[in-house]
């Protein structure tokens, strides 16, 4: 169904397949003339309309937003709008005619900005459809059922649901009960560097720089750090057992991988050896206020692709020596990388580790660190899903779910 399927796996089909389909619990249209406000664009408009209606979704069952969308209102005396066949579009109704400039980053501003608390689970995509000769721009937002409790908009100061008939105002008691039914865990993956003779458990979460190591000769020589990975659980419930995909992308590699001394039992599963490989580009897209460690003249480069080399950790946190990850634990350490790249790479500017974390306790959340290289030091940074969001393409995505219908609770 349309409203299972992320931003990123949005094309242009997908919203012919909706023409003539109406507004409803999981399904908003949004005009470019909404956003309107005495003949020109308002942004203060455009931020109070999408902070209801997305609120609205994350504190009911998650939904998708079409924006630059046109539509048919068949029954003048009805709100139901229907969307319409996209030959049939008209251009003097598009962003483009009436001089709205609009960005999917922009767009993801306005959500992160206007909606209290901040929410997780927001992607957005944006789409070109064709009119005649030209093309207009259309925004995909998919919005999922929040794990935070219940969001406010800070444009109104209002909980909003949403019904058949749009975004309505909570009511107290409805407020309580979406703060007690998303009572999951809610984990994110953090990520230091260390040498390779300190001690790498030091607290420091932050972001970490550390002196790589340097061995080889000739045409061997190397570099080598470590990368130590740890969970927290930001939610309200207790994990009990986790499954993480970390991302390693080229051209560095796993050269050791010691879980053990961490005394919390994490394991690595692979397919062959220590890790297995997806045949996948990860495609990371940063908002760029948010990560201006970036070094120029990559601060303004929008998207990375690389090979990645995924490593695959199970935290079985109800059999000792683990324990169950409880919220607001701190920091669980669950397990260290030793990266490796061969020194006649050349020195690589920045890349991305992603990652993911889900189990049968709480919803998939995602992430990345930024591990930046300056001369023989690398420092990494790390990011979660209202900084940064990560994708690859359709089949890669669902090799994803047919791992996760393998991990099994027992």
């Amino acid at each position: 169904m349309y409203f299972e399927k992320r931003a990123n796996l949005w094309e242009v089909e997908d919203i012919a397949e909706l023409v003539g389909a109406a507004e409803g619990i999981y399904l908003e249209f949004k005009k470019p003339s909404e956003f309107i406000r005495n003949g020109v664009f308002s942004r203060d408009l455009a931020a109070q309309e999408l902070a209801e209606t997305i609120s609205a979704f994350l504190n009911s069952d998650g939904g998708v937003i079409l924006i630059g969308v046109q539509t048919d209102k068949p029954n003048k005396d009805k709100k139901i709008e229907l969307l319409k066949p996209l030959d049939s579009w008209n251009l003097d109704h598009s962003f483009e005619h009436l001089g709205i400039e609009l960005t999917a980053s922009q767009i993801q501003d306005l959500v992160s900005g206007n909606i209290v608390p901040k929410p997780i689970g927001v992607e957005v995509k944006s789409l070109e459809v064709s009119i005649g000769e030209e093309k207009t721009t259309v925004f995909i937002v998919t919005v999922s059922a929040s794990p935070l409790g219940a969001h406010q908009s800070a444009k109104t100061w209002r909980y909003y649901r949403r019904t058949t008939d749009g975004d309505e105002p909570m009511l107290d008691f409805e407020i309580r009960d979406v703060n007690n039914r998303r009572a999951g865990p809610l984990l994110y993956l953090a990520c230091k560097v260390s040498n390779i003779e300190g001690n790498p458990y030091e607290e420091e979460w932050g972001k970490s720089s550390s002196v790589m190591e340097r061995g080889g000769s000739g045409d061997t020589e190397f570099y080598r750090i470590n990368i130590v990975f740890a969970v927290s659980n930001s939610g309200r419930g207790t994990a009990e057992v986790v499954r993480f995909d970390i991302g390693i992308p080229s051209p560095w590699f796993v050269q050791h991988y010691s879980p053990d001394g961490t005394n919390v039992g994490a394991y690595w599963e692979s397919k062959a050896g220590l890790q297995y490989y997806m045949d996948s580009l990860v495609t990371i897209f940063w908002r760029t206020d948010k990560c201006r460690e970036i070094p120029h003249p990559y601060r303004n480069q929008r998207l990375s692709e690389r090979e990645v080399m995924w490593q695959e950790v199970i935290y079985p946190g109800n059999i000792p020596p683990a324990h169950p990850i409880w919220p607001d634990s701190g920091h669980r350490i669950i397990g260290v990388l030793r990266l490796q790249r061969n020194k006649n790479v050349g020195e690589i500017p920045f890349l991305w580790l992603p990652w993911r974390a889900f189990s049968n306790e709480m919803s998939e959340t995602r992430g990345a660190a930024l591990l930046i290289e300056n001369g023989n030091r690398s420092r990494v940074f790390n990011y979660g899903m209202e900084d940064v969001s990560w994708w690859h393409h359709a089949e890669e995505e669902a090799k994803f779910e047919v791992l996760k219908q393998r991990f099994e609770i027992h």
